[in-house]
């Protein structure tokens, strides 16, 4: 059932970190006559963090199980996309409180998610 299929999903991609879900969404949704628009705001410019691609994908399943949803369009709040990836990550990195396998792994499902 879609039910089921949207348990899978989100069982598969919901952060492992709980602290996000007490902060605000990055991601909304609003569905405007069948199409579910993604609206990511993570000011100044939108960057893609580990947390607004986790949110992304939430939504992009949710939206792909909703029998009222016909198309899916993802957006910018105030007027830009994804500006490139969050710097905070590759501060971590050179930090070493990331691995390169992690970050990668972080950018193959953030690629996989918004492409295919």
């Amino acid at each position: 059932t879609a039910s089921r299929r949207l348990q899978q999903t989100l069982s598969q991609i919901l952060p492992q970190d709980a602290s996000t879900a007490a902060k605000a969404a990055l991601v909304t949704t609003e569905n405007r006559r069948g199409v579910a628009v993604l609206t990511i705001r993570n000011p100044p410019v939108n960057a893609l963090s580990e947390n607004v691609s986790s949110e992304l994908a939430i939504a992009i399943a949710k939206a792909n199980v909703d029998p009222a949803v016909r198309a899916i369009v993802i957006t910018g709040a105030g007027g830009s996309f994804i500006a490139g990836a969050d710097i905070s990550s590759f501060q971590r990195l050179q930090q070493g409180q990331e691995t390169v396998e992690n970050f990668r792994a972080f950018l193959m499902k953030s690629h996989e998610m918004l492409f295919s």
